[in-house]
Protein backbone atom coordinates (compact mmCIF):
# COMPACT_ATOMS: atom_id res chain seq x y z
CA UNK A 1 0.00 0.00 0.00
CA UNK A 2 1.29 3.42 -0.91
CA UNK A 3 1.29 6.06 1.80
CA UNK A 4 0.64 9.78 1.42
CA UNK A 5 2.94 12.24 3.15
CA UNK A 6 2.03 15.61 4.61
CA UNK A 7 4.25 18.62 3.95
CA UNK A 8 5.47 18.68 7.54
CA UNK A 9 7.02 15.22 7.05
CA UNK A 10 8.88 16.32 3.91
CA UNK A 11 10.11 19.43 5.70
CA UNK A 12 11.26 17.46 8.76
CA UNK A 13 13.25 15.01 6.66
CA UNK A 14 14.92 17.77 4.62
CA UNK A 15 15.88 19.91 7.61
CA UNK A 16 18.32 18.09 9.94
CA UNK A 17 17.71 20.61 12.76
CA UNK A 18 13.93 20.19 12.57
CA UNK A 19 12.40 18.98 15.86
CA UNK A 20 10.85 15.98 14.06
CA UNK A 21 13.81 15.16 11.77
CA UNK A 22 14.78 11.88 13.44
CA UNK A 23 11.18 10.77 13.85
CA UNK A 24 10.40 11.58 10.19
CA UNK A 25 13.47 9.75 8.93
CA UNK A 26 12.69 6.68 11.05
CA UNK A 27 9.05 6.70 9.99
CA UNK A 28 9.93 6.77 6.30
CA UNK A 29 12.44 3.96 6.75
CA UNK A 30 9.93 1.79 8.62
CA UNK A 31 7.19 2.04 5.96
CA UNK A 32 9.34 2.42 2.84
CA UNK A 33 8.30 -0.90 1.30
CA UNK A 34 4.83 0.27 0.29
CA UNK A 35 5.96 3.40 -1.53
CA UNK A 36 5.18 7.04 -0.94
CA UNK A 37 3.02 9.58 -2.66
CA UNK A 38 2.49 13.29 -2.21
CA UNK A 39 -0.35 15.31 -3.60
CA UNK A 40 0.18 18.37 -5.77
CA UNK A 41 -0.57 20.68 -2.81
CA UNK A 42 2.19 19.02 -0.75
CA UNK A 43 4.62 19.47 -3.63
CA UNK A 44 3.62 23.14 -3.92
CA UNK A 45 3.99 23.75 -0.19
CA UNK A 46 7.33 21.93 -0.17
CA UNK A 47 8.71 24.37 -2.73
CA UNK A 48 8.57 27.00 0.02
CA UNK A 49 10.84 25.06 2.41
CA UNK A 50 13.70 27.46 3.26
CA UNK A 51 16.94 26.94 1.32
CA UNK A 52 15.39 24.28 -0.92
CA UNK A 53 15.42 24.66 -4.70
CA UNK A 54 12.97 22.97 -7.01
CA UNK A 55 15.82 20.86 -8.38
CA UNK A 56 16.81 19.75 -4.87
CA UNK A 57 13.20 18.87 -4.06
CA UNK A 58 12.82 16.85 -7.26
CA UNK A 59 16.10 15.03 -6.60
CA UNK A 60 15.05 14.22 -3.03
CA UNK A 61 11.68 12.88 -4.16
CA UNK A 62 13.31 10.68 -6.81
CA UNK A 63 15.98 9.43 -4.40
CA UNK A 64 13.47 8.43 -1.73
CA UNK A 65 10.95 7.09 -4.25
CA UNK A 66 8.19 9.58 -3.57
CA UNK A 67 5.82 10.03 -6.48
CA UNK A 68 3.74 13.16 -7.03
CA UNK A 69 0.07 12.68 -7.79
CA UNK A 70 -0.79 15.76 -9.83
CA UNK A 71 -4.46 14.84 -10.18
CA UNK A 72 -7.03 15.70 -7.55
CA UNK A 73 -10.40 14.15 -8.27
CA UNK A 74 -13.70 15.95 -8.19
CA UNK A 75 -14.67 13.80 -5.20
CA UNK A 76 -11.56 14.96 -3.29
CA UNK A 77 -12.36 18.61 -4.00
CA UNK A 78 -15.92 18.09 -2.76
CA UNK A 79 -14.82 16.22 0.37
CA UNK A 80 -12.25 18.93 1.11
CA UNK A 81 -14.93 21.60 0.82
CA UNK A 82 -17.41 19.71 2.98
CA UNK A 83 -14.78 19.03 5.66
CA UNK A 84 -13.84 22.72 5.65
CA UNK A 85 -17.49 23.71 6.15
CA UNK A 86 -17.74 21.38 9.17
CA UNK A 87 -14.46 22.77 10.52
CA UNK A 88 -15.59 26.38 10.19
CA UNK A 89 -18.92 25.60 11.86
CA UNK A 90 -17.14 23.77 14.71
CA UNK A 91 -14.85 26.79 15.18
CA UNK A 92 -17.85 29.13 15.24
CA UNK A 93 -19.67 27.04 17.84
CA UNK A 94 -16.51 26.78 19.98
CA UNK A 95 -15.92 30.52 19.84
CA UNK A 96 -13.00 30.23 17.38
CA UNK A 97 -10.81 28.49 19.94
CA UNK A 98 -9.87 25.67 17.55
CA UNK A 99 -6.92 26.55 15.28
CA UNK A 100 -7.97 27.77 11.86
CA UNK A 101 -7.00 25.38 9.08
CA UNK A 102 -6.00 26.27 5.54
CA UNK A 103 -7.85 24.91 2.52
CA UNK A 104 -4.67 23.09 1.48
CA UNK A 105 -4.88 20.92 4.63
CA UNK A 106 -8.33 19.75 3.60
CA UNK A 107 -7.11 18.99 0.07
CA UNK A 108 -4.21 16.92 1.42
CA UNK A 109 -6.53 14.90 3.67
CA UNK A 110 -9.24 14.47 1.03
CA UNK A 111 -6.68 13.40 -1.57
CA UNK A 112 -5.33 10.66 0.71
CA UNK A 113 -8.81 9.53 1.71
CA UNK A 114 -10.21 9.31 -1.84
CA UNK A 115 -7.09 7.49 -3.07
CA UNK A 116 -7.34 4.98 -0.22
CA UNK A 117 -3.97 5.98 1.20
CA UNK A 118 -2.82 6.25 4.78
CA UNK A 119 -1.40 9.67 5.70
CA UNK A 120 1.81 10.33 7.60
CA UNK A 121 1.60 13.70 9.35
CA UNK A 122 2.86 15.46 12.46
CA UNK A 123 -0.51 17.23 12.78
CA UNK A 124 -2.86 14.29 13.33
CA UNK A 125 -5.57 16.10 15.32
CA UNK A 126 -6.54 18.40 12.46
CA UNK A 127 -6.85 15.54 9.99
CA UNK A 128 -8.58 13.28 12.52
CA UNK A 129 -11.27 15.87 13.15
CA UNK A 130 -11.79 16.62 9.45
CA UNK A 131 -11.51 13.05 8.11
CA UNK A 132 -12.37 10.46 10.78
CA UNK A 133 -12.16 7.62 8.23
CA UNK A 134 -8.63 8.58 7.12
CA UNK A 135 -5.93 6.21 8.39
CA UNK A 136 -3.24 8.28 10.09
CA UNK A 137 0.15 6.65 10.39
CA UNK A 138 2.75 7.37 13.05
Amino acid sequence: MSVALDTNVIQAVLQPKHVFHLRATQTLESIRSGGFCISAPVYTESLAIPNLSRTSLDEFLAEVGISVDWEISQEAWIQAGMARIVHLERRRVQGNTEPKRLLVDFLIGAHALTRGLGLVTFDPSGYQAAFPALELLP
